[in-house]
C-alpha cells in the first residue's frame, strides 16, 4: 500500500517537474525557436518587411505590435515587486500575467515582420503552449507562497483577457524596472528590429 502512494504520488508530480524544467529554460527554448526561424527564412529566401517603408501595412502592424508587448512588459516590470508581494495594481489590475501577454504580442509582431506567412501560427501555438506552462507553474508558486491573498487575487482578474479596463493607481518605478532587469528586453528588443532592418537591406 505505502509502495502504491509512493508511486501515485511520483507520477503526479512528474508533470510538474516537466513543467519546471520548461519554465526554467523558456528563454533558451525562445533563443532556439527564433534563430530556427531566421534561419528557414534565410533558406527559404524570405525577406523581412521593411521598417520605414510607410506604405506597407505589415510593417506597420508588426512594428506596433512589438512596440506595444514592449511597452506592456516595461510597465509591468515597473510595477511588480517579485516575491515580496501580490502586485495587484497597474497592469496587475486588468490580468494576472502582463508579461506573457506582452511577450506574446512582441513574437506575433516580429513574425509578421520577418515574413513568416503560416509559420506564425505555429509558432504563435509553440510559444503558448510554453508560456501556458510557465504560468501553471508560476500560480502554484504563488499560491503557496501567498496563500489566500493570492486566491482571493487569481478569482478576480483574468489571466490573459482583461474583463474591464479600469485601472488602479499604481507608481511606475524606474528602479523598479531596473530591479527586474527589463532593459534586458528594451535591449533585445531594439537589436532584433535593427538586425531585421538590416538584413531586409542588405
Amino acid at each position: 500500500m505505502v509502495s502504491t502512494l509512493h508511486f501515485s504520488a511520483a507520477t503526479s508530480t512528474r508533470p510538474q517537474e516537466w513543467c519546471a524544467r520548461l519554465v526554467k529554460r523558456r528563454v533558451h527554448i525562445t533563443f532556439i525557436v527564433a534563430a530556427t526561424l531566421v534561419v528557414g527564412s534565410l533558406v527559404a529566401g524570405v525577406r523581412p518587411h521593411d521598417l520605414t517603408n510607410v506604405y506597407d501595412v505589415q510593417s506597420w502592424a508588426g512594428g506596433l505590435l512589438v512596440i506595444a508587448g514592449l511597452a506592456i512588459r516595461s510597465w509591468a516590470a515597473g510595477t511588480l515587486h517579485k516575491h515580496a508581494e501580490v502586485t495587484t495594481v497597474g497592469p496587475y489590475a486588468l490580468v494576472r500575467h502582463p508579461l506573457y501577454v506582452g511577450s506574446m504580442l512582441m513574437i506575433i509582431g516580429f513574425c509578421i515582420l520577418i515574413g513568416a506567412g503560416g509559420f506564425v501560427w505555429l509558432i504563435v501555438a509553440m510559444f503558448a503552449l510554453l508560456f501556458l506552462a510557465a504560468v501553471n507553474h508560476e500560480e502554484r508558486t504563488l499560491a503557496e507562497k501567498f496563500g489566500a491573498a493570492w486566491t482571493t487575487y487569481a478569482a478576480a482578474t483574468p489571466r490573459f483577457i482583461p474583463r474591464r479596463l479600469t485601472i488602479r493607481n499604481s507608481f511606475w518605478s524606474l528602479q523598479q524596472w531596473r530591479r527586474n532587469r527589463e532593459y534586458q528586453a528594451a535591449a533585445a528588443t531594439a537589436l532584433g528590429l535593427l538586425g531585421l532592418q538590416l538584413w531586409q537591406q542588405f
